[in-house]
């Protein structure tokens, strides 16, 4: 497997299954999506991998998050994808092909990463039911966007980017 083959299907998995539905701001977010999965094939070791999973978890909760249990599963693994492919592609060539052994170890970790997700899911699907508030859908985008530009910050070694 070629990182950024896995990192294109899985951005493509992931908007696909996070699209709202023809209405602006599920077009809207798709598009950015888009053009951030392209930039993300480009340099994956940038922050567009990160912009690709924000514009697919934002269509998905303005979506309204109705799309069913096996949908936001399989967007779970979708975006899991992104972000171990995204790693992988920003260590390797371009055009490098992956040994089976870290291929393994990364399909467990992708498989154990879903599998944690839908475990939340499960718990959460436990919990009384009461409306989510678009201010709750809000704090969680600009949660979500803190959480990548952090890491993306914290992530750099010293002296990278900087003249000395």
């Amino acid at each position: 497997m070629i990182p950024r083959i896995g990192l294109l299907l899985g951005g493509l998995g992931a908007l696909t299954l996070a699209f709202g539905g023809p209405t602006t701001p599920g077009v809207a977010l798709t598009a950015a999506g888009a053009v951030a999965l392209v930039l993300s094939v480009a340099r994956p070791d940038s922050a567009a991998p990160a912009a690709v999973i924000a514009a697919a978890a934002a269509g998905w909760l303005l979506g309204g998050a109705d799309g069913g249990a096996l949908r936001l599963v399989a967007l779970a693994l979708a975006l899991a994808a992104v972000h171990f492919a995204a790693a992988l592609a920003a260590v390797t060539p371009i055009r490098a092909w992956i040994d089976r052994g870290v291929l393994a170890r990364w399909a467990l970790r992708c498989a154990a990463t879903t599998a944690g997700g839908v475990l939340v899911i499960v718990a959460t699907g436990l919990l009384p039911a009461t409306a989510a508030p678009a201010w709750t859908a809000g704090i969680a985008l600009v949660a979500l966007a803190a959480a990548a530009l952090g890491g993306r910050l914290l992530g750099r070694p010293s002296g990278v980017g900087e003249d000395r």
